[in-house]
């Protein structure tokens, strides 16, 4: 990812594909973190301030989406799998689900999305930083973390799309 200026930004792909677009903005430069593709759209997580924006491609429509998560960190790694957005973020390795097919609803009922599908590792030594990622030949997600400073833990999980269950 390439940006200039804060303004244009440029999605550059390792066989030589390139795709730029505007992204207009009233707020400091915006600082890149993470970034995947998926739904059409190319999504981008950045920090200080977090926040989610999306950039279709075919309309090239650019979205700030605010903050979908519940820690003020940064959305290390992001996955598309089976229409919806997974993204695993720092502090805590806290996991959330966005589905961009419904309606926006930031709150905690079961109706939430995004929503707060928990942490990468619930018991134990608590993680913080995640990592990796990856995407298995039926669409389940993975994302792995690693503890905090002076732990020496580190954790995997599986979500499953179809039902957003957590396997840790």
């Amino acid at each position: 990812v390439e940006s200039t200026r804060g303004r244009r930004v440029a999605l550059v792909e390792p066989g030589g594909g390139r795709v730029e677009f505007d992204m207009p903005r009233r707020d400091p430069p915006c600082r890149l973190f993470s970034l995947c593709t998926g739904g059409g759209r190319i999504w981008m997580g950045s920090f200080i301030p977090l926040s989610l924006a999306s950039y279709d491609v075919r309309s090239g429509r650019t979205e700030n989406h605010g903050n979908p998560t519940r820690t003020g960190g940064e959305i290390y790694n992001m996955v598309f799998s089976h229409g919806k957005l997974y993204m695993a973020s720092y502090t805590g390795a806290v996991l959330t689900r966005y589905d961009p097919a419904r309606p926006w609803r930031l709150d905690d009922s079961i109706h939430a999305n995004p929503a707060h599908l928990g942490t990468i590792k619930p018991h134990g030594k608590p993680l913080m930083r995640p990592h990796g990622r990856a995407v298995d030949p039926a669409g389940n997600v993975y994302f792995a973390a690693h503890g905090g400073y002076g732990c020496i833990d580190s954790g995997i999980c599986r979500i499953d799309p179809r039902t957003d269950e957590v396997t840790a």
